[in-house]
């Protein structure tokens, strides 16, 4: 399938859905140590801006995050993502929980599984344009909105979300009829194909968490 397709609570019998309250994500991984950027694994692309610390650390401190009102006089600096592969990798425990893909699709679909990578921010966070292999989002808490391009339109951004979304880029994509915007909801499974470009912003407080995979298809063609 070379489509994205949102399922409407596809997650809801998820165990991870108890984290759209914080309280029980810090409980479950507020002591493991994450990295906060405008745009996620921006240290590994030589980027500014990014913070480690404890996830109870980052959701307790108001300065790395922008406030949730939106008619706030702070400084609108591009607010902080966590979006992390490591985590999950070391707490086992709590994949079988939070990550979209099940055991028996793995098996028979799939060439390849990366390790499930968990987001976590507050309204305005968000990853920028790009593409990779095949991911299943699902969302665990608030409400994301993502945008879509198909793969001969795809293409890469280092810039955060938002900034990105008031670039003459966006607005020529939009009035090109090439943008697809979805809004995911807690309790949503989004589905985005191999190529297709896709940013995401945050409308609030939001976890989520990614499955990237290579299927058999691409690879037997």
């Amino acid at each position: 399938m070379n489509q994205p397709v949102l399922i409407k609570g596809g997650a809801f019998h998820m165990e991870a859905m108890a984290w759209s309250d914080y309280r029980f994500l810090t409980t479950d991984l507020g002591r493991e140590v994450v990295q906060a950027a405008p745009v996620p694994y921006a240290k590994n692309m030589g980027l500014p801006g990014a913070m480690d610390g404890t996830l109870s650390e980052m959701l307790a401190s108001p300065q790395v995050w922008r406030s949730e009102e939106p008619d706030s006089n702070e400084p609108q600096t591009p607010p902080l993502y966590v979006f992390d592969a490591s985590v999950l990798r070391r707490r086992r425990d709590l994949v079988k929980a939070s990550a979209p893909l099940r055991q028996s699709f793995m098996e028979k679909h799939c060439s390849h599984v990366r390790v499930p990578q968990l987001g976590v921010g507050f309204r305005g966070a968000g990853a920028p344009m790009h593409t990779h292999h095949a991911a299943v989002n699902a969302s665990y808490a608030g409400r994301k909105r993502w945008f879509l391009i198909p793969p001969e339109a795809a293409a890469w951004s280092l810039d955060p979300a938002g900034t990105w979304e008031q670039t003459a880029e966006y607005r020529e994509l939009r009035n090109s009829g090439k943008l697809f915007e979805v809004v995911q909801e807690c309790g949503d499974i989004l589905f985005v194909p191999e190529g297709w470009g896709h940013a995401t912003i945050l409308d609030s407080y939001a976890v989520g968490v990614a499955q990237e995979f290579v299927p058999w298809a691409s690879i037997n063609g």
